[in-house]
This record gives structure tokens, C-alpha cells and sequence, in this order.
């Protein structure tokens, strides 16, 4: 990974992802050229829909040179078994702490990239489906850090390459949409190389620096072996290997750059707070105990900057916010005095397994089956801390 400046990272806004979308354009025209259906639905609408509801892309409807990207070896470089089997075992070990901070750090800091939400935004899918959205990330998350998750042939390759797949016929169709027509000068392309870069960290080094905030203890050596095993992730979604961080310093350093470029909280970002608002709107009604409704807008206090926060219409509650905080001291000095993360586990780990309940009995319609946790992993989280 070369180190990121304003000039590279301005031209990669210009940039989007060439094979991705040279694949997606032989699926238009293959499409094109069986004819449309009796429902009269656009055949790039008929695409999406198709991605959005099938777990395994129908590959029916892909030519062969898309069938052969599906099942392609692995990207080079690949990152040796044991640092993926590090990274696996990260997950086994802080998984329901990693998916809380993905609902409650990663995404709401994706929202706060004035630019990059746009996107986001212009779909409508966040805001009227943040349920779907939600467990599709967290579904990924799972797919890719399960035990050989990413071997070859494994579920979370699969899924990588379906998103590469669904962000190529989204930034097609938001191009080719005369209104709202999109403004490439200042946005640059829709799913830029940035803008991929910036996704890929926020599952690199936020879970790190979330577990970090709440008092877990992880050794440098599996800290950089996640950040590998997610380096493979942005191969597997075409992001270019110079934005492709090496090791945790790297993907933190990555993370800091692109957020000076795109977070200003001192202006506007509507698209932010809608979507903000919608997620925690979500989040809350999922989480069955009442008392316990405040710890999603808390948890994001806990890990945005305050004007972050601020910006994204996080709404402040002293009481809860002051007990996270307080909570989390107490974790990382137990943390430091014990060599241990057992206060960490009991003060998080019960609200955590609440949202990992939920997601399990979400339900995402159409015709994908509910959200898919290992029984391994469910048993381990369940019986730990």
C-alpha cells in the first residue's frame, strides 16, 4: 500500500472498479438480448432485484465470463493460513463486541463521509430498509470471518464477490439516471476507489479501535491478522492494492486520511442524519428490554468524536452516556491491571448477545432465508464472558 495523498486520492474518486463493471455490463446485455419479462421490469432493475434476493447470485442469468469470475482462485496476495486462522479466532473470541460496533461505530462513521453517503442516499435503500441493510452487513461480516470463511470456495469469497457485483450494478444505474442526475464533478464516481478504501477500513481497524475503546485487550499479531484477512476482502471487492492497508498501523493511518477528506461535521449532511436517525430508530425497536434502548445512540457517543455525533443528530442521554463511559474506564484499567477482558465481557457482552438475538429473528423477506450465525460461534458467545 503506497501512502495515500490528495492528488492519489482525488484521481481514485475518479476511479470506479473497471472488471466489476465490464462483468455487470455483459450481464445488462445478456439480459438485453433474452428479452424483457411479462412484467415489463427494466432489465437492470431485474438485476438488482435479483442480487438483492438471492443469498447465491442465480448464476443462470450470468454469461460465462461472469460465471468464471464467481468461481475464481483467490486474488493474489493471498495472506498465509495462520494469519487468517488468527483473524478467525479474533472473531470467535470478540464477535458479538465486533458486530455491535459494526451497527454502532462503522456504519454511522460511513454516514458521516459527506461524499461517499451519497450514494447511500441516492439508492433510498438505507433509509427505507435499514433493517435488510443492516443484517446484509452483518451477514458479510460472518460469512468472511466464520471458520474458512475465506478459503477457497468459502462463503464469505462468495459474498465478497456478489457486493463486487451489486456495487457495480448500482453505480450503473446511478449514472445512467437522468434524475436525480448525478454530479461526478464534485462527488466524483459513485462507489469510487476511495470511497471502497473508506468501506474496507471501517471492517478493518473500527472493529480494532472499538475493542480498544471498550477495554479488550488484542495482541498486536492478531490485530494485524485481521487487518489481512480483510485486505483479502478488498481484493475479492476490486479495491486497487495501493489503498489496501498492510497491517493495523497502516489501515488506522488509511482511516485518519480518508476521514480528514470527507467527515466535516461543521457542515451539513442531511443524507447523514437521515440515515443516522433511521439505523437508530431500528436499533432501538430490535432491543427487547426497554431500559436497554439507549445503548445504541450511547455506544455511538462512546465511539465518534463528539461533533461527529453531533452532526449525525445522535441524540445525547447524560445518564446512559456517562455509565458507557464509566463502563468502558472501568473495562480498559481491569484490562491493564489483569491482563484480562472479563469486566469488558460482563459490562458489553449481555447487550451485545441481545443484538445478536435479534438479528437472528430479523427476518429479510423476498426470498432469502433469515441471518445465518455458525452454531459453533452462537454456542461460544453464549456461553463465554
Amino acid at each position: 500500500m503506497r501512502e495515500p495523498d490528495d492528488s492519489f486520492l482525488d484521481a481514485c474518486r475518479l476511479e470506479g472498479d473497471l472488471d466489476g463493471d465490464a462483468l455487470v455490463q455483459l450481464v445488462f446485455e445478456a439480459i438485453e438480448t433474452a428479452g424483457g419479462q411479462a412484467d415489463g421490469t427494466p432489465p437492470a432493475r431485474r438485476l438488482w432485484r435479483s442480487l438483492l434476493e438471492h443469498d447465491a447470485v442465480p448464476s443462470a442469468l450470468f454469461p460465462e465470463p461472469v460465471r468464471a469470475f464467481l468461481e475464481a482462485p483467490l486474488p493474489q496476495p493471498v495472506p498465509a493460513a495462520g494469519a487468517l486462522r488468527r483473524g478467525e479466532a479474533l472473531f470467535a473470541e470478540h464477535g458479538p463486541e465486533i458486530l455491535a460496533s459494526l451497527a454502532c461505530y462503522s456504519l454511522p462513521a460511513a454516514y458521516a463521509a459527506r461524499r461517499g453517503v451519497r450514494v447511500l442516499s441516492q439508492t433510498g435503500f438505507l433509509e427505507s430498509h435499514p433493517t435488510r441493510r443492516l443484517v446484509e452487513t452483518t451477514q458479510m461480516v460472518v460469512d468472511v470471518m466464520r471458520p474458512g470463511g475465506l478459503d477457497p470456495g468459502g462463503p464469505g469469497v462468495r459474498t465478497a464477490r456478489k457486493v463486487r457485483l451489486m456495487h457495480a450494478a448500482i453505480r450503473r444505474l446511478i449514472l445512467a439516471r437522468s434524475e436525480p442526475a448525478w454530479d461526478a464533478a464534485s462527488l466524483g464516481i459513485p462507489i469510487n476507489q476511495e470511497d471502497l478504501a473508506g468501506t474496507l477500513v471501517s471492517f478493518a481497524w473500527l472493529p480494532l479501535d472499538a475493542l480498544a475503546r471498550i477495554g479488550a485487550r488484542v495482541a498486536r499479531s492478531d490485530r494485524d491478522a485481521w487487518v489481512e484477512s480483510w485486505g483479502l476482502v478488498g481484493r475479492l471487492l476490486g479495491v486497487r492494492e495501493e489503498l489496501i492497508p498492510r497491517d493495523a498501523v497502516a489501515a488506522e493511518a488509511l482511516t485518519r486520511t480518508i476521514q480528514a477528506r470527507q467527515v466535516q461535521p461543521e457542515l451539513p449532511n442531511r443524507d447523514g442524519r437521515e440515515l443516522t436517525a433511521a439505523l437508530l430508530e431500528m436499533l432501538e425497536a430490535q432491543l427487547p428490554v426497554r431500559a436497554l434502548r439507549c445503548g445504541p445512540a450511547s455506544l455511538m457517543r462512546l465511539f465518534l468524536p463528539a461533533a461527529v455525533a453531533d452532526s449525525l443528530g445522535v441524540p445525547r442521554r447524560p445518564l446512559a452516556d456517562r455509565a458507557t463511559r464509566a463502563a468502558a474506564r472501568l473495562a480498559g484499567a481491569a484490562s491493564l491491571l489483569l491482563g484480562a477482558t472479563r469486566l469488558e465481557r460482563r459490562f458489553f457482552r449481555a447487550f451485545n448477545l441481545l443484538f445478536i438475538e435479534a438479528m437472528l429473528r430479523l427476518e429479510r423477506g423476498g426470498k432469502r432465508p433469515g441471518f445465518d450465525l455458525p452454531l459453533s460461534l452462537r454456542g461460544r458467545w453464549q456461553t463465554s464472558g
